[in-house]
C-alpha cells in the first residue's frame, strides 16, 4: 500500500521537470555544467514577401500594411560564438492588448515568428523574450497603416478596378480592359493604371463637358457610392481645376473609407 503513494507521489514530479527542461537548456545558470550549449545572443532577421531578407531593429517601428503577412527569424547563438541548436530554442510572445484586432504573432516553428496585420490602424507593441533569459527580450512595436497599393487580392484588385471605371470613366469594365487591369493593380502598378485612364481619349472627352465639380461628384460617386463632403470639395477641388485628377484619385484609392468598401 505504501508503495502505491509513493508512485502517486512521484508521478506529478516527473511532469513539472519535463516543462520545466526546455527554459533550462536556454539559461545561463552553473546547472548546465559549463561545456553546455547556453543562448547568450540572438540575431532578428525580417523576412518579407518581395524583398530580401534583412537584420531586424527591434528599437524602430515596422510598418505594416493591413492584412500584410510577414516572418521574423531568430537567429540564437550560443556562450562560443556557435548558433544554438533551434530545437531546443523557443521564444515565448506576449501582445499588448491593443494589439487585438492589429497584430497577430504567433510561434511558426523553432526560431521563427509568422506576424500578420489586421484591419485595424494605429501602433501596438509585443514582447518577446527568451524564456530562462531575461536578458534576451525585446520590445518590437508594429504601425499598421492602410492596405498599401501592393497588397491587394485578387478580389479586391477587381473591385478596385471596377470602381476606378465607375469613378473615372463613369461607366463598368469590360472583360478584355479588366483582365489588363487587375493585372496592372496586382503588380502594385495602380498609378499606372490610374494615370493611363485619365489620359485617355475617353476621359478627355469628359473633361471637356463636365466642371471640375462635376468629375469630383463622379469620383466620389465612383469610389465611396456618396456625394463629396465639406472638406472634399475644399481639398480636391481647386487640385482638379489644376488637372491634377490622377493625384487626387490616387488620395481617395489609398483611403480608409475606400479599404472599407473592398472585400475582405
Amino acid at each position: 500500500m505504501m508503495a502505491f503513494w509513493i508512485r502517486r507521489l512521484a508521478a506529478p514530479l516527473t511532469i513539472v521537470l519535463a516543462i520545466a527542461a526546455p527554459a533550462l537548456a536556454q539559461s545561463g545558470n552553473r546547472g548546465d555544467r559549463g561545456d553546455r550549449p547556453v543562448v547568450v545572443n540572438v540575431d532578428l532577421t525580417l523576412r518579407r514577401a518581395g524583398e530580401r531578407d534583412r537584420e531586424l531593429n527591434p528599437n524602430r517601428p515596422l510598418e505594416l500594411s493591413s492584412g500584410e503577412r510577414l516572418a521574423i527569424a531568430a537567429l540564437p547563438t550560443d556562450q562560443n560564438g556557435r548558433r544554438f541548436p533551434l530545437d531546443r530554442f523557443r521564444l515565448d510572445v506576449d501582445p499588448a492588448p491593443e494589439c487585438r484586432g492589429r497584430v497577430e504573432v504567433s510561434e511558426w516553428s523553432s526560431g521563427e515568428l509568422r506576424v500578420r496585420a489586421g484591419n485595424s490602424r494605429g501602433t501596438c507593441t509585443v514582447d518577446i523574450w527568451v524564456p530562462g533569459n531575461l536578458n534576451l527580450a525585446y520590445t518590437l512595436t508594429f504601425e499598421v497603416g492602410g492596405l498599401g497599393v501592393t497588397n491587394y487580392s485578387p478580389a479586391q484588385a477587381s473591385a478596385v478596378v471596377t470602381r476606378l471605371y465607375r469613378a473615372i470613366l463613369q461607366r463598368g469594365v469590360d472583360e478584355p480592359s479588366a483582365r489588363t487591369a487587375v493585372a496592372e493593380v496586382q503588380r502594385g502598378r495602380i498609378d499606372s493604371q490610374v494615370a493611363s485612364m485619365v489620359a485617355s481619349g475617353e476621359f478627355q472627352q469628359l473633361r471637356q463637358r463636365l466642371s471640375a465639380a462635376d468629375l469630383l461628384t463622379a469620383f466620389y460617386q465612383g469610389l465611396f457610392d456618396r456625394e463629396p463632403d465639406t472638406r472634399g470639395v475644399q481639398q480636391y477641388l481647386g487640385e482638379l481645376g489644376a488637372g491634377r485628377h490622377a493625384q487626387v484619385i490616387m488620395i481617395l484609392v489609398q483611403s480608409e473609407e475606400f479599404e472599407r468598401r473592398l472585400p475582405r
